[in-house]
């Protein structure tokens, strides 16, 4: 790769990747797979350029792999692949759209010495493989998915602000048995030093978003990689012909269903007409048009492939041939490259649009079985007491023929009923009078606050981390907080100094020593 052509492709990265690029551990890695592979300057620089190829056209790995194999000489395929997939691809693996860690435990690579590697983040990621690069990141080892379930929930409520950075190494050192993790001290403030550096420079989404972003992302991709894997897929043709003169559209393989492209290049190779070269080569032309025209490669990326001996990859043409082609293809790019990108617009949008049903189908009939559910609990009773007292009046009244008057019911015998819609709003809401209505038994009003809690979870853990942020922001949480302080300002008890408010005015709502002792003990429950 010319320097001229390495710098335009360095302009087009992220500034991540650029950055990367420049550090000296860039540098680093690039020479710990050259001596590892022990290369002269030339054989180096060859497969280098095998790496930028991968990188800039964001090529398949079936690509990658073949035309490694043309410049590895005498050491093992798999070995070369191996360290440049360590070394110099995987810190900047988000550029291409498949796995390279999963590829590097395919060829043997240990997972410790893959997490010994710093990855750029270039692109979004969902919580659960945010977690594991965090971990990853922090030389954490994570063993079961229970532990990247416990990392996942970590990370959302702290994203939410429901957890502080305390709070995290809290839970990061709290036993398992407690229900943390048990990391050491050092290992889970190493852990919160990277999550918080990863938030800072990486997008990090749920993974119901994180799926449409993909959608679209490998739309856009298919563009970059699809060169590469049509090549692949008839290279034996090509070997089988011997080199005999063939007509460019009769061995075109037809690959994308985007009819506008296809159009462009049959028109292009009309205009083109026969070539000499075997059907490898002729494949590339064919592969080389369609790049062009959705503008994965610019005028002189597509003159210069032209031309480029095609040992390296290119076609090889004398200079008039390649200046004669290079203008037929790029006035097919004028012609319709609008047509090309509104039809690539319309697919991506047809597929983000066929993702919205599915979220509205699924949530729809999440919605439903929540009603069902709540319907049962309803008729049996089973939800609260007050449902079968109501129903048992309405029958009486009805045979009566008349009214009755109700019985006699104690504020111990009613509790609220438990809702699945708006529970957040009566959590944030919350006073000490609504609490009393809970139940008589603070112990008991605390569970019933407890159990919406758990309501929420069902539903969604997102929810849930709502749930807790309103039960905080609540007037009943913010006066026992209040109180805690004003206690710290005077030197006394809280429950010594709620007595003390309540002889000055009686009429003031205060938490008696129960309730207090209560919304300790629930708000102990709520350490994440």
């Amino acid at each position: 790769m010319t320097r001229e052509k390495w710098l335009e492709f360095f302009n087009q990265l992220p500034p991540a990747a650029q950055d990367y690029l420049l550090d000296p551990s860039s540098g680093v890695n690039e020479d710990t797979a050259e001596t590892n592979l022990a290369y002269d300057n030339d054989a180096w620089e060859r497969v280098m350029d095998i790496v930028w190829e991968l990188l800039a056209q964001k090529q398949d790995i079936q690509t990658f792999e073949e035309e490694l194999k043309k410049v590895a000489g005498d050491r093992k395929p798999e070995e070369v692949e191996r360290e440049l997939l360590l070394y110099i691809v995987l810190p900047l693996a988000d550029l291409i759209p498949w796995d390279v860690e999963v590829r590097l435990q395919e060829l043997g690579t240990s997972l410790s010495l893959i997490q010994s590697i710093h990855r750029v983040s270039l692109r979004p990621v969902s919580y659960g493989a945010a977690v594991r690069r965090i971990a990853s990141e922090a030389k954490i080892s994570i063993l079961s998915e229970e532990t990247i379930r416990k990392l996942r929930e970590i990370l959302v409520s702290y994203i939410k602000g429901v957890r502080t950075d305390a709070q995290v190494l809290e839970i990061l050192q709290r036993s398992q048995e407690g229900g943390g993790l048990g990391l050491e001290n050092s290992q889970a403030e190493r852990y919160l030093q990277t999550m918080t550096d990863f938030l800072v420079s990486t997008q990090v989404m749920s993974e119901e978003d994180y799926a449409r972003w993909y959608q679209e992302y490998l739309l856009d991709a298919e563009s970059a990689s699809q060169a590469g894997a049509e090549e692949t897929a008839v290279k034996k043709t090509g070997e089988q012909s011997g080199g005999a003169d063939f007509d460019v559209a009769g061995m075109r393989v037809r690959r994308s269903n985007n009819t506008a492209l296809e159009e462009a290049i049959d028109a292009a190779i009309t205009r083109i007409g026969e070539l000499k070269g075997d059907g490898y080569l002729l494949k590339r032309l064919h592969n080389l048009i369609s790049t062009r025209l959705r503008d994965v490669r610019n005028s002189a990326q597509t003159k210069e492939a032209l031309l480029r001996d095609e040992k390296v990859g290119g076609l090889g043409l004398l200079t008039e041939e390649a200046e004669r082609i290079s203008g037929i293809i790029e006035e097919a790019y004028k012609t319709h490259h609008v047509a090309i990108e509104d039809f690539q617009r319309q697919r991506i949008q047809q597929t983000v649009d066929e993702q919205k049903q599915k979220i509205a189908t699924r949530k729809q009939r999440d919605s439903e079985e929540h009603a069902e559910w709540y319907r049962e609990k309803v008729q049996t009773g089973s939800s609260d007491d007050l449902s079968a007292q109501l129903r048992s009046m309405m029958a009486s009244a009805k045979s009566a023929g008349g009214v009755t008057s109700a019985p006699s019911t104690s504020m111990q015998d009613v509790r609220s009923p438990l809702r699945l819609t708006g529970l957040s709003e009566e959590l944030g809401t919350m006073t000490i009078e609504a609490f009393r209505r809970q139940s008589k038994d603070p112990n008991q009003a605390a569970n019933t606050i407890l159990q919406k809690l758990d309501l929420l979870k069902k539903e969604s853990f997102e929810g849930w981390t709502e749930g807790i942020q309103a039960w905080r922001r609540s007037p009943l949480q913010q006066q026992y907080l209040n109180l805690v302080t004003e206690s710290f300002k005077q030197g006394l008890p809280v429950a010594e100094l709620v007595e003390k408010k309540r002889a000055q005015d009686p009429s003031t709502a205060l938490p008696t020593s129960e309730e207090l002792g209560a919304i300790v003990a629930l708000n102990s429950k709520l350490q994440l």
